[in-house]
């Protein structure tokens, strides 16, 4: 049986999982967790473009709690935006946040997170419109915008960081915190299939077409 070949002049698009950084003891409740979250808070960090080996339509962005206690997330009206950036990790503008949003910004959710089961088995994970990101434009930035905020006391949460800024570091607007510790991210791509379905599909497609060929020949005239 021959393989079954196609051509795609696009790059490679990622399926599996990229995720940036090592947690550490402790963590961090910026932007998901501090009580003191007032609207108009504003948290970006940038991710090195070197952790993503192709292209990626990001669908969902996951975030973590593995080393601190158990908690949920606060309820608030959350907007956040992906973009490619020029600027690196530990490169970010803390005083001008915006400056260091791209030109291809989008806007991936925008509407209410948190409140019970919002952190299910220490995982805080947020299904939004799909981005498309190709690395070799430049790093991934993460912009995240509090619009409104429940009232009432909110228990604090951290969530897993990773203080060694090697893959991305961080900034704030409203709200204090250092320039590392970026939070521990996973970005999801769920719109390409795993190799074991491609290569079932590809595989029924040939035995199809093989099947057709030997029909067509079974039912040719003889030739001489």
């Amino acid at each position: 049986m021959g393989a079954l070949l196609v051509a795609n002049p696009l790059p490679a698009r990622a399926s599996s999982f990229v995720i940036s950084g090592i947690a550490e003891p402790g963590g961090n409740c910026v932007p998901f967790g501090c009580p003191g979250l007032l609207p108009g808070m504003q948290y970006q960090q940038v991710y090195d473009a070197a952790l993503f080996s192709d292209l990626m339509l990001i669908d969902t962005i996951s975030f973590f709690n593995t080393l601190s206690l158990p908690g949920d997330i606060h309820v608030a009206a959350y907007e956040i935006c992906l973009s490619t950036t020029s600027r690196g990790v530990n490169e970010l503008d803390g005083r001008s946040l915006s400056d260091n949003i791209g030109s291809d910004s989008a806007v991936f959710f925008s509407g209410t997170l948190g409140g019970p089961g919002s952190m299910a088995d220490g995982v805080f994970s947020i299904a939004g419109s799909a981005f498309e990101y190709d690395p070799r434009r430049g790093n991934l930035l993460l912009d995240v915008r509090v619009l409104s905020v429940v009232e009432g006391i909110a228990p604090t949460i951290f969530l897993d960081f990773d203080g060694t800024s090697v893959d991305s570091s961080r900034v704030c607007a409203g709200v204090p915190c250092g320039a590392s510790s970026g939070l521990v991210t996973r970005f999801s791509d769920h719109s390409v299939p795993e190799p074991s379905i491609i290569f079932l599909v590809a595989t029924a497609l040939a035995v199809a077409r093989a099947g057709r060929r030997r029909a067509f020949h079974r039912g040719s005239p003889a030739r001489y």
